[in-house]
């Protein structure tokens, strides 16, 4: 009789243990929404979200402890009653019957279709570690609905390990679909922020390069119009000065006009008389007194005939001189204005360019405005973000590796089968981040 109820006793040991094992699992689970609400609430209190963390650390702890025991617990009345099941079958069945047979047939069975609650435990157990240690919104509701779907397929006897698979499966494609577009985001946004720097570098080169142009052509036509205000200055003063020579010369020219033609009355008058006094005295008339008379005139009529000779050398020299300058100004005349002509030109064609290259530089400012703005939006998106791309990839990293981990809990899987489940579950979200 009493071996007959060792069976029994030790399945209803090995019932109760895994009872409490799943009570565990239950507390566990309470205390974990109890400081999802602790920590909403008392958001401003930074030292008692602390205090709380911890302390959901510690149950954690306490929590694989007691995962721990169970474990080895369970396993001793699993080895326990496998040896009493070889060895006392037969005395069992001459000792109590079909009905004891049957009743410990049933146990077996009830026992086999919960063999699975361990693997199930330790995979919720996986996703609450990893939750808490990537402080993950998402993860925390996946462990919440794992815990749930365990505690109802105990209830009802239904076995929760497809669906948990499943669960994890489409949250790990979903976390990895993450990932790769988060990879092909951080390329596209270092290819375009290599790009735009690079584009801003070249348009800013463009710009100096234009101001540098501009700079020296405004030099230049800023110097050529200094030179033509001097030229023009230059022009104006010839001017002034062929003017007044021509009033010199017209001046001389009037003064000799009257002058030579007294002169050479005068001399002519002076022949005159010395032909009379000449024709008289010749006659054989002749005094001491007319000799000094005729002695003067002669004198008289050398001064008016070298007068008239030097009056005409004068003017002649005078006329040749005036000539001479006037074409000498004519030619420098000529010279400068034809350097005012080449040098407006010069620089009214510079100073067209200056307002092309100034319209070129306005439109390459426009251009790097432009760039600019766009490389603000890129960096924006690209780099201003509240946690750094390396440190989310790691972390999304360790979620995933940690969720094949849970996978690995439930027996694994194989991708055709991770592919399937994800795809049949797509509707579920992924972790926070």
């Amino acid at each position: 009789m009493r071996i007959g109820l060792a069976p029994l006793l030790l399945s209803s040991l090995f019932l109760r243990a895994k009872k409490a094992l799943a009570e565990t699992a239950e507390s566990k689970a309470s205390a974990q929404g109890e400081h999802k609400a602790a920590t909403k609430d008392l958001a401003e209190e930074e030292k008692e979200l602390q205090e709380l963390h911890h302390d959901c650390l510690d149950r954690a702890t306490s929590f694989e402890d007691a995962v721990s025991t169970r474990k080895e617990e369970l396993k001793a009345l699993s080895e326990a009653k496998k040896v009493i099941v070889e060895a006392t079958g037969g005395a069992v069945k001459q000792t109590y019957g079909s009905m004891v047979q049957s009743s410990f047939l049933q146990v077996r069975s009830r026992t086999s279709s919960k063999s699975s609650s361990s693997e199930e435990s330790n995979a919720l157990h996986v996703v609450r570690r990893l939750a808490l240690d990537t402080h993950s919104e998402g993860l925390l509701g996946l462990s919440q609905k794992m815990s749930k779907l365990i505690r109802t397929g105990t209830e009802t006897g239904v076995s929760p390990f497809g669906k948990l698979r499943g669960m994890i499966a489409s949250m790990l494609s979903a976390l990895e679909s993450e990932a790769a577009s988060e990879a092909t985001k951080k390329a596209y946004c270092d290819n375009e922020l290599g790009e735009t720097s690079e584009n801003a570098g070249n348009k800013e080169d463009e710009v100096e390069k234009l101001s540098t142009k501009i700079d020296v052509m405004t030099a230049s036509t800023k110097k050529l119009k200094m030179e033509v205000a001097e030229l023009q200055k230059e022009l104006a003063d010839l001017a002034r000065t062929k003017a007044h020579m021509d009033k010199l010369r017209a001046d001389e020219k009037a003064a000799y006009v009257v002058n030579k033609p007294e002169m050479e009355q005068g001399l002519e008058s002076v022949k005159t008389a010395l032909k009379v006094l000449r024709e008289y005295y010749g006659t054989g008339v002749s005094t001491g007194a007319a000799d000094v008379i005729i002695g003067t005139l002669e004198v008289v009529e050398s001064d008016f005939s070298k007068g008239i000779a030097a009056m005409n050398a004068e003017e002649e020299a005078a006329q040749t001189e005036y000539e001479t300058v006037t074409k000498e100004n004519a030619v420098s005349q000529v010279g400068k204005e034809q350097d005012v002509k080449y040098k407006v030109a010069e620089h009214k064609s510079l100073d067209k360019s200056i307002a092309e290259f100034n319209a070129d530089k306005d439109g390459v400012n426009e251009e790097l405005g432009a760039v600019k703005q766009y490389q603000a939006r890129l960096e924006k998106e690209c780099i201003a973000m509240p946690v750094a791309f390396e440190e989310r990839k790691q972390r999304r990293e360790k979620q995933i590796a940690g969720l094949r981990e849970a996978l690995e809990a439930l027996g694994g899987q194989s991708m055709l089968e991770l592919n399937a489940g994800s795809k049949s579950l797509r509707g579920s979200s992924p972790a926070d981040n």
